[in-house]
């Protein structure tokens, strides 16, 4: 039994210095549940370790639940987008889920400070920053008309479970800018990665991703813009 339990210790929770680690079971589940890859498993366990929204961040009924989930699952429990990550000792992510109905609006249930500083966080990573290279002139694109890219793009997202919609494509110095809609602005950015790398090697493009954004700054949804587009 001792040695069982040691073996136990080691698959999840041995810690290469501060950085924190994600168990099998964890990457299983970011697969399952977030749509994240095996290379992107860790960065995003150490995005939502650092920025999302734990217990002493929130008030009511959520705060309560989350410190609840904390000792009964793990040393702590954290939100990002609509899905609770729960982390073992050492900073060891152990498995992450859907968080219950009653919590569908729970943004309600954050203080006001740390909700603005998770907003800042979430809609810096729709901008242009880290916008890959330029493709080189001997890697010149086979496509070339945005309306075929488009109908590309959504194809490959559909064939891969990838929930963005692209609506348009816009050529800009040798780049596509790719302007898209979903229904999970706070965890859609997990995607970007993968899809730049399959536009770069299979498409021989580079593109750039960006959430529609209506004239006050607010993020597009999928469900809304799809919801217009079949009444016109």
């Amino acid at each position: 039994m001792k040695r069982a339990g040691l073996k136990f210790e080691k698959r999840f929770y041995v810690i290469m210095g501060s950085k924190v680690i994600v168990t099998h079971h964890g990457k299983r589940r970011l697969k399952e549940r977030v749509g994240t890859s095996k290379n992107s498993a860790q960065p995003m366990a150490e995005r939502v370790r650092l920025h999302g929204i734990g217990h002493e961040d929130c008030t009511g009924e959520l705060a309560t639940w989350l410190y609840r989930k904390r000792l009964r699952c793990g040393a702590y429990a954290k939100i990002y987008g609509d899905k609770v990550y729960i982390y073992g000792r050492e900073n060891a992510l152990i498995t992450v889920y859907s968080l219950p109905k009653e919590f569908k609006e729970w943004r309600l249930f954050v203080k006001k400070d740390a909700l603005e500083r998770y907003q800042r966080y979430t809609e810096s990573l729709h901008r242009f920053t880290n916008a890959p290279p330029k493709v080189s002139n001997s890697n010149r694109s086979y496509l070339r008309d945005p309306n075929t890219i488009k109908a590309v793009l959504n194809r490959h997202f559909k064939d891969e479970g990838i929930e963005l919609c692209v609506v348009r494509v816009t050529r800009k110095e040798g780049r596509y800018i790719i302007d898209f809609v979903s229904d999970i602005p706070d965890t859609e950015h997990a995607y970007f990665k993968r899809i730049r790398e399959w536009a770069r090697n299979s498409l021989k493009i580079s593109v750039c991703l960006q959430h529609l954004e209506r004239s006050d700054g607010t993020l597009v949804l999928k469900s809304d813009y799809l919801k217009v587009a079949r009444n016109k």
